[in-house]
């Protein structure tokens, strides 16, 4: 198996069908429970316990999330204070992308 694509037991199953089949007395069902233990820690932000997958996902919504703020910022100030244009998302470098996504708090929008 590789390992870099692990995606957590049961890929098959959604937590309710796990459930189900806990409620019905499945074999695997202590397998079951510890994999809805940990697809609810995931979901409630603790990444620690996150497949490669699940983590990706994370970080390309962290992305687009940064992305957003970036574009509500350029609609509230469009231009430099010399009224220069800023950039748009598009047009601004991997540092300053990164600079957005990684702490929105950071950036003032007011």
């Amino acid at each position: 198996m590789d390992t870099a694509f692990y995606a957590g037991a049961f890929p098959a199953y959604t937590s309710a069908e796990l459930r189900r089949f806990i409620a019905e007395g499945a074999a695997r069902s202590d397998a079951m429970r510890a994999e809805i233990e940990r697809r609810e820690a995931v979901e409630a932000g603790d990444l620690s316990r996150a497949t490669p997958g699940e983590n990706l996902d994370a970080a390309r919504r962290h992305a687009e999330s940064g992305r957003e703020s970036y574009e509500a910022s350029l609609r509230q100030r469009p231009n430099y204070p010399g009224g220069r244009p800023r950039r748009t998302w598009g047009q601004l470098d991997d540092v300053a992308r990164w600079s957005w996504t990684r702490d929105q708090s950071a950036h003032r929008t007011t």
